[in-house]
């Protein structure tokens, strides 16, 4: 495997020809937004407890010392007045930059297409709109997604939601946000559209993650909803060939 660098990582052949042919996707997540001053999933929800000040021995602290961060959300949602949980996520999140973002410029430069960028990311952050490589006609946000194809599909795809849009009124961000256990069942089983968007998106593309731990609730929601689904389509294509069998064995006969 080659590197490009003295002593760097060595680079899979596969990623390379991907990258060539148009057909690696950077999936990124809180990881790469943290040097720029901004929490992980972990670290925005530690914030959101300290800005309610709540007591210890609450139920809430519980709930975050057994790092059930999505399950918290949905109970401070249920707790508070509507709104007010995703108010303060937003201003956990709006801090300006820390440092250059040298860092999201490298992964939209290595993300580019023919006709804009193919790169999908679970931040809320704006942080690839304040790198103004892309603006808002290069952006999808969830749940308005486009189809991950080679011929139509040219954006950095917001799979969970982006905050501060327009630097304005943003009620309607903050409601589509994907950030409680809620949100997360809605948005990858029960209304599917989420897991939609990335068995589509892995069907076409060579996917690299950035920014994420093992032990993530994104990857364990995407990875659980794309199981469901293949399952589902595999059961269904077992169904289609036995009846397909059935009618043959019927003509037959």
């Amino acid at each position: 495997m080659p590197q490009f660098i003295e002593n760097g990582p060595d680079i899979p052949e596969d990623l390379i020809y991907a990258l060539k042919a148009q057909k690696l996707v950077f999936f990124c997540g809180a990881g790469i937004s943290m040097y720029t001053g901004l929490p992980n999933f972990k670290g925005l929800v530690e914030n959101i407890i300290l800005k309610l000040n709540l007591p210890e021995g609450s139920h809430e602290k519980k709930l975050l010392k057994e790092e059930c961060y999505d399950e918290l959300l949905n109970y401070l949602e249920q707790k508070y007045q509507p709104g007010q949980i995703r108010q303060l996520v937003s201003e956990v999140l709006s801090v300006p930059y820390k440092n250059k973002l040298d860092f999201h410029e490298a992964i939209l430069d290595l993300s580019k297409s023919k006709n804009g960028y193919r790169l999908v990311t679970t931040n809320f952050d704006n942080r690839f709109l304040e790198t103004r490589k892309i603006n808002h006609n290069n952006i999808h946000i969830a749940p308005a997604l486009p189809i991950p194809d080679s011929n139509s599909w040219h954006s950095v795809v917001h799979l969970h939601g982006l905050l501060n849009l327009n630097n304005d009124s943003n009620d309607y961000n903050l409601l589509n946000l994907v950030l409680t256990s809620a949100d997360f069942g809605n948005a990858y089983l029960k209304f599917g559209w989420a897991s939609k968007f990335l068995i589509e998106l892995f069907n076409n593309f060579t996917i690299v993650f950035i920014g994420y731990s093992l032990n993530d609730p994104v990857l364990k929601y995407l990875l659980d909803a794309i199981a469901t689904k293949k399952m589902m389509q595999t059961n269904n294509s077992q169904i289609l060939s036995k009846n397909k069998t059935n009618q043959f064995a019927y003509q037959k006969h």
